[in-house]
């Protein structure tokens, strides 16, 4: 299949991501996928890794960054941990790698390893990949995506970073489905869901870093950065990643006081609105769970484009002078749900 081209962007459709679901795990995009980890190492092979797997991703790919002392004084050392745990699961050819205790010197060190070139991010504690279903009946849930979907996006991702100039892409970080739409990728200023995102790493990254204490709003001052130095980035508006947010160990290893970590990360993002004042707003959110970070990103960005699937099979007519029976309606009404989707 041919890949995207700036001349599909300019039209405003691109092909669907799905188009590019293969039952093969080779590809011809060369990427390194990254998972900083901090305190889960039970957690990373149990939920990212065996998704990894079911996905059909060659796990000789796979760097988990971690940190090079202990968790708690007087632990056993991180590396150990997880060397021992993705022994213990069967995961020998993943990579540990040394990285830092914050989010943001996990980062820096797998930038770092990295260099240059195709980089997928990931988080370690992805369950699985979700997207909007709409039923018959009129109902509408998040249901699994196909199997291949990780590596369909890494292709279609790239292809797309390629035709639009964009430096980086990821998933919707909504798991609502009513915010999400199938068909659409979104060029807006927003999240980029550091649950699943892809990036060609630019050769400036290192004036983008996040602020030292800040990995706690992570993805929201990257984002941020990011777009603030000429680097724009593409969101795929129907996909997100199922996962438990603040599930014990990561940043609720080093703060598990809700109320604190709220403070910690309204001031980070005061501080990273002072920074980027024309990009993101700190937002007073009274109602929201000390779960939910007060911020908000101003509208800047083109329109978005549209996905459409390849057409396949033959095209059947229908026909004016015959009736049709009762299992052609229903053949006819089954391929036009499935259109839907």
């Amino acid at each position: 299949m041919k890949p995207i081209t700036a001349h599909d962007v300019a039209s405003g459709i691109v092909k669907h991501w799905q188009d590019s679901l293969t039952k093969t795990t080779k590809s011809n995009v060369e990427y390194k996928l990254v998972i900083p980890s901090f305190d889960r190492p039970t957690e990373l092979c149990g939920y990212t890794l065996a998704l990894l797997r079911s996905e059909g991703v060659p796990l000789d790919k796979v760097n988990v960054f971690v940190s090079p002392s202990s968790a708690k004084p007087g632990g056993t050392p991180e590396w150990y941990r997880y060397v021992e745990e993705c022994k213990a699961h069967h995961f020998p050819e993943v990579h540990i790698r040394p990285g830092g205790r914050t989010l943001e010197a996990q980062m820096v060190a797998a930038m770092e390893w990295v260099g240059s070139g195709y980089m997928i991010v990931m988080s370690d504690t992805v369950r699985s990949i979700q997207t909007r279903e709409d039923k018959p009946n009129c109902t509408t849930r998040m249901a699994p995506a196909p199997q291949g979907t990780v590596l369909a996006l890494i292709k279609h991702g790239f292809e797309m970073l390629k035709a639009t100039g964009s430096t980086a892409w990821s998933v919707n970080p909504s798991h609502n489905p009513f915010q999400m739409s199938v068909h659409t990728i979104t060029r807006k200023l927003g999240l980029l869901d550091g649950n699943l995102t892809g990036m060609v790493l630019p050769p400036n990254w290192r004036k983008m870093q996040v602020t030292s204490g800040h990995g706690l709003i992570y993805d929201v001052e990257w984002s941020a950065s990011l777009w603030s130095h000429g680097h724009t980035f593409i969101r795929y508006q129907g996909v997100c990643c199922e996962h438990t947010y603040r599930r014990p160990g990561g940043q609720a290893t080093l703060m598990n006081d809700v109320s604190k970590r709220r403070d910690r990360e309204t001031q980070a993002i005061k501080a990273c609105a002072k920074k980027y004042p024309t990009l993101v707003k700190w937002r007073s959110k009274p109602k929201a769970s000390l779960r939910t970070m007060e911020y908000q990103f101003s509208i800047q960005g083109p329109a978005p484009l549209v996905m459409r699937k390849a057409r396949t099979g033959t095209v059947r007519e229908y026909s004016l002078t015959e009736k049709s029976t009762s299992a052609q309606r229903m053949a006819r009404m089954r391929r036009r749900d499935k259109r839907r989707k």
